[in-house]
């Protein structure tokens, strides 16, 4: 699933009653199950957009709940197994948010290593993919004001993480929101 533009949370989500979260038709696959049992995707499948709700694969709306890694040019070292196995585990995480900054220090489009970024992203990514976890790319505009001056970047970095997140998939169940942020 890819979201074009700024997702007001609240408009897009809303709660589901354990009973129903609990009899989803599980995804046959090959993810690896947590500790807890099914992993998020496992329960939920691919997730798409009906009206206000993202609902799962039987059109069950569905909220994601998760934690965001802040800023990863600043803290690259929170994007590893450990972490995310024990935010699903744990904390009963189903959704990881890559905050990439653009223009603050060290940001993509303010001096910091572009690949570096790029491949901590796919990391990232793939660490989600792996785990069973859904995934938010979020380029993040904060300081830049207006995000239509950062358009032809964010085009391009899309692409390529929509390429290689796709590349990845192939043998999930698997999705990985795309969530170019200008809020």
């Amino acid at each position: 699933v890819i979201f074009t533009g700024c997702v007001d949370e609240a408009a897009v989500v809303q709660d589901i009653p354990a009973h129903e979260a609990e009899s989803a038709v599980v995804t046959e696959g090959k993810l690896p199950p947590s500790r807890t049992g099914q992993t998020p995707v496992a329960r939920n499948g691919q997730l798409s957009v009906s009206g206000t709700n993202l609902v799962n694969s039987e059109g069950t709306p569905v909220q994601l709940k998760g934690v965001s890694t802040h800023g990863i040019a600043w803290f690259p070292q929170y994007i590893n197994r450990e972490a995310f196995t024990t935010l699903r585990d744990d904390w009963h995480a189903d959704v990881i948010r890559l905050a990439m900054y653009t223009q603050e220090y060290g940001g993509y489009r303010s001096g910091g290593n572009r690949d570096e970024l790029k491949n901590k992203v796919k990391e990232g990514v793939n660490l989600c993919t792996e785990l069973g976890l859904y995934c938010i790319i979020d380029w993040h505009i904060l300081s830049d004001g207006n995000p239509n001056d950062s358009k032809e970047d964010a085009k391009a970095f899309f692409s390529e993480m929509s390429s290689a997140s796709a590349a990845a998939l192939e043998s999930w169940e698997a999705s990985t929101l795309i969530v170019p942020s200008s809020c």
